[in-house]
C-alpha cells in the first residue's frame, strides 16, 4: 500500500482540519483509535466519549508518530486539530485504504428485522457459481474472500470497515454484500460509499434510546439515508411508513419493488409449501421458477425472495438462486434441536426486538399448534427501554412461561435488562436467572416437569444466536452457545 503522509490527510480532511502542527511530512505508517492495536508509525486518533488523554500517551509509548484530536493534548508532535472528529474518520480511513470501494460492487441490506438472512442468502447466491469470493459484512460474519471471522458491529466502524474492504480487493473480491445499520447510517461510518444496490426490508420502532436514536423519526430517517448512497433501490412494500420509503427511495437511480402475490410489486413471491420445510415460487420478469428452502418459517421467504431479486439483478443465474437456497440455513435463525420422541423442540435464534419475536411467535404456532411454548432471553446492555417492554409484550400474550437472563450488558448493570423486561410481564410465569447456561436448563426442567404431562413443548433460546462470546464492559466472557448448551440438556435427558 502506498505510504501516506500527515500533509496529505490534511489536504484531503481539507475544512474539517482548524489547526496543523510539527513536521506533517511525517510518513503513516497505520491509523487507529485503540491504543491496544498501536504500532510504530500509527497516526492515533482521539475518538470517543469515554477519551482519556492516557490512551494517547500509551499510543505515543507503542510508536504513534501524531495524533487528530478536537482538542490539543501535545503540541510537541505532529497533529491536526479538527472540527468534528465522527467526520473525519469515514474520509481518513478512504484516503489511508485507497479508497477500495471503486474496485469492488456494494450491495447494502437495511431493516429494522432480516437484514441478516437477507444479507446471507445474497453472499451464498452470488458465491454459487461465482469465479471469484464474493465479501460479506453482516452480524453473523464478515468474509474477506479469504477468512472468515465471527462479527461484533452490524456495520464495522470506519477504520475496521475500510480495511475490511481493502483487504477484499487484495483478496480478488469483486461484489461486497454488507448490512448497514440505521446507527452506522446516523454516526457516518459508511459516509462516502456508493451502493450499486440497496435494500429496505421493514421498519419498526427499535434502537430508540439516548444513546441510539432519540425518536422513531429519527430512526427511521437514519435507515432513509441509505438511498442517498445507492444506484439501486430495492423497497419490500409490506413495509410500514411506505410512502416516505418510497420518497426516500427515488433518491436512487431506479427502484425495484419485491412483495407477496397480489401485490403491485415488480418481482413477486407466493409461497408453495411450508412443511416439512418451505418452499415458494418467485416471478421477476423472465425469471419465473421454485425454490426448495431448508428453512421452516414464512417470514424467510420475504428475505430469500429480496435476496434472489438483488442477486438476479447482480448477474446471478436461475440455477444459483435455487442452488444456493436448497439446503442452506442462516446461523443462529430458526435452528432446531429435538429430543429422540420428538416431544420437546428446541429453537435457537437471533430474534431481539418486537418485530423480530412477532415473526418468530407467529411462525412456532403455526408449524407447532399443540405446543407450550417457553422463551429464554435478555436484551443487550445500553440498547433501548422501549426494546425490552415490547419484547415482553410479545411473549406475555404468546408464551407459556419465561426465563430472562444474561445478553451483553456491555457497561450497563447486568440485572437491569432483566428487570426492565421482568417490569412488562404481568401474565406469563416467568423467572430470573443471570446466568444463562443455567437459565436455559431451568427451561428444560419446566419442558419436562409433570406439569407438562407429556405434551409437546417448544423451547426458545432467543437473542444470541450462534455467538459464543458475552460482552461485558471490561472483558468478553466465553460462551459454549445456546446450541451447544441445549445438546447437553437433551444429552442428559437421553436426547
Amino acid at each position: 500500500m502506498e505510504t501516506r503522509t500527515i500533509l496529505e490527510l490534511k489536504e484531503h480532511l481539507k475544512t474539517h482540519v482548524i489547526a496543523a502542527t510539527g513536521p506533517l511530512e511525517t510518513p503513516i505508517e497505520a491509523i487507529s483509535y485503540d491504543s491496544r492495536t498501536v504500532v510504530p508509525g500509527t497516526l492515533f486518533f482521539c475518538k470517543g466519549r469515554h477519551f482519556k488523554a492516557e490512551y494517547l500517551q500509551t499510543a505515543f509509548q507503542k510508536g504513534a508518530v501524531g495524533y487528530v484530536a478536537e482538542k490539543e493534548y501535545d503540541g510537541d508532535v505532529p497533529h491536526l486539530i479538527v472540527d468534528d472528529m465522527r467526520a473525519v474518520l469515514a474520509p481518513a480511513a478512504r484516503f489511508f485504504y485507497g479508497d477500495p470501494q471503486r474496485a469492488l460492487q456494494l450491495l447494502a441490506i437495511t431493516g429494522t428485522k432480516g437484514k441478516s438472512s437477507t444479507a446471507w442468502y445474497l453472499h451464498h447466491i452470488l458465491s454459487y457459481e461465482a469465479e471469484k469470493p464474493v465479501g460479506l459484512l453482516s452480524s453473523i460474519q464478515t468474509d474477506d474472500g479469504l477468512t472468515q471471522e465471527p462479527s461484533i458491529l452490524t456495520t464495522p466502524e470506519p477504520f475496521e470497515l475500510q480495511a475490511l474492504l481493502a483487504r477484499c480487493v487484495a483478496h480478488g473480491v469483486e461484489q461486497v454484500v454488507m448490512e448497514v445499520s440505521s446507527q452506522a447510517l446516523k454516526v457516518g461510518r459508511t459516509a462516502g460509499l456508493h451502493f450499486d444496490q440497496g435494500a429496505f426490508l421493514n421498519i419498526s420502532p427499535d434502537h430508540l434510546s439516548p444513546i441510539e436514536h432519540p425518536d422513531f423519526e429519527d430512526y427511521l430517517q437514519s435507515k432513509l439515508r441509505l438511498f442517498s448512497q445507492t444506484e439501486t433501490a430495492f423497497v419490500h412494500v409490506k413495509s410500514d411508513h411506505l410512502d416516505e420509503v418510497f420518497a426516500a427511495a427515488r433518491r436512487a437511480k431506479r427502484v425495484i419493488t419485491v412483495g407477496p402475490v397480489g401485490s403491485d410489486a415488480e418481482s413477486t413471491y407466493e409461497i408453495l409449501r411450508e412443511a416439512p420445510s418451505m418452499a415458494f415460487r418467485l416471478h421477476y420478469g423472465h425469471h419465473d421458477f421454485a425454490v426448495e428452502m431448508a428453512e421452516i418459517a414464512a417470514f424467510s421467504v420475504e428475505n430469500a425472495a429480496m435476496a434472489a431479486t438483488m442477486a438476479l439483478e447482480a448477474g446471478a443465474s436461475d440455477a444459483a438462486v435455487q442452488g444456493a437456497l436448497r439446503d442452506l440455513g442462516v446461523p443462529g435463525r430458526m435452528q432446531e434441536l429435538r429430543s429422540t420422541d420428538g416431544r420437546v423442540t428446541v429453537i435457537v435464534d437471533y430474534a431481539h426486538n418486537k418485530l423480530s419475536f412477532e415473526s418468530l411467535f407467529r411462525a412456532v404456532h403455526a408449524r407447532y399448534p399443540e405446543a407450550k411454548v417457553a422463551a429464554v432471553f435478555g436484551s443487550a446492555g445500553g440498547k433501548s427501554y422501549n426494546r425490552r417492554l415490547d419484547m415482553a409484550s410479545v411473549v406475555d400474550r404468546e408464551a407459556d412461561f419465561v426465563v430472562l437472563t444474561n445478553e451483553d450488558p456491555h457497561e450497563e448493570d447486568v440485572m437491569q435488562p432483566i428487570r426492565d423486561i421482568a417490569a412488562g410481564l404481568s401474565r406469563v410465569p416467568y423467572t430470573m436467572e443471570v446466568d444463562r447456561a443455567r437459565a436455559i436448563r431451568l427451561a428444560f426442567d419446566w419442558a419436562y416437569a409433570p406439569e407438562q404431562k407429556g405434551g409437546p413443548v417448544v423451547l426458545l433460546l432467543l437473542g444470541k444466536g450462534e455467538e459464543q462470546m458475552i460482552y461485558f464492559a471490561d472483558e468478553n466472557v466465553p460462551y459454549a452457545g445456546d446450541a451447544a448448551i441445549a445438546e447437553g440438556c437433551l444429552a442428559e435427558r437421553g436426547r
